[in-house]
């Protein structure tokens, strides 16, 4: 999130098929569903937010991101080109 906004991450939470086939040795792919939620102190600058997943794991293709902010609710896909959530 923007430093602007004065954001804190209050919970992370991520699940996988894939974690138990890593524990067990195995190569493959699965979705992983991660769920992040932040607590800001000035959220009207909270207008986007960059996700960099995709440098960490250069095989990734795209995400969905689903945002619950207070202007309401929005979905956007997510790609290697384009990694800002707007909203």
């Amino acid at each position: 999130p923007a430093p602007a906004a004065g954001c804190v991450a209050t919970r992370a939470r991520a699940r996988s098929a894939l974690f138990e086939a890593a524990r067990a040795g195995k190569d493959g792919h699965a979705d992983i569903e991660a769920e992040y939620a932040f607590r800001c102190s000035t959220p009207a600058r909270l207008r986007e937010l960059r996700v960099e997943l995709f440098t960490a794991f250069p095989r990734l293709k795209n995400l969905q991101v689903e945002i619950a902010a207070p202007g309401g609710q929005t979905a956007v896909r997510l790609t290697p080109r384009q990694r800002v959530a707007r909203w």
